[in-house]
């Protein structure tokens, strides 16, 4: 699941387009497993284009967001057991999802506590990036000066996974799930 964003000038010439989508890219864990890479517009200095770039979400961001799951699981299950005499096979199946996602904050909080490398651009790998305010608005390109806006705005699937080293690296040599 990815967003397509187009990014225009003010007089109405398109100036970038790129994808956002932490479902279709993920780091590869030295376990083989694997961790969502979660992304922010940025101007790249080597693409001297606007790109995907990492977004390196601090610890207490992802505390939060699994305080936020439990939370809201915790709300679920009550649902659940309400008077819906809901069927055994539906709370055995959000047990197990929720396991998975805790897991997956484990992931998160592994790989942000060993990552060394500032964020990179998912394009060309360079740390050499400028991230936008993640409204994005008040954006200025930094070449020309001019404000941009944000064009267009889509849900969709990029069709493809990337895979990145936990360095924010390009990883070319194993298939990414799914595929």
């Amino acid at each position: 699941m990815a967003f397509y964003l187009a990014l225009e000038d003010c007089t109405g010439q398109q100036v970038a387009e790129l994808w956002l989508g932490h479902r279709d890219r993920s780091y590869i864990m030295a376990d083989g497993g694997y961790c969502p890479v979660f992304q922010q517009v940025a101007w790249c200095w080597e693409c001297r284009t606007f790109v995907a770039a990492e977004k390196l979400r601090d610890l207490s961001e992802i505390d939060a967001d699994e305080a936020q799951a439990r939370k809201e699981h915790g709300w679920f299950q009550d649902t659940l057991r309400g008077p819906n005499d809901v069927q055994p096979w539906l709370m055995k199946n959000t047990e197990f999802l929720f396991a998975e996602q805790l897991a997956g904050y484990a992931r998160q909080r592994a790989w942000r506590r060993s990552r060394q490398s500032p964020p990179r651009c998912l394009e060309c790998g360079s740390t050499r990036i400028e991230p936008m305010p993640r409204d994005l608005t008040n954006i200025r390109h930094p070449l020309t000066g001019m404000t941009l806006k944000l064009k267009n705005v889509c849900h969709a699937s990029m069709a493809i996974h990337l895979l990145y080293t936990p360095e924010g690296e390009r990883h070319v040599s194993r298939e990414a799930p799914g595929t």
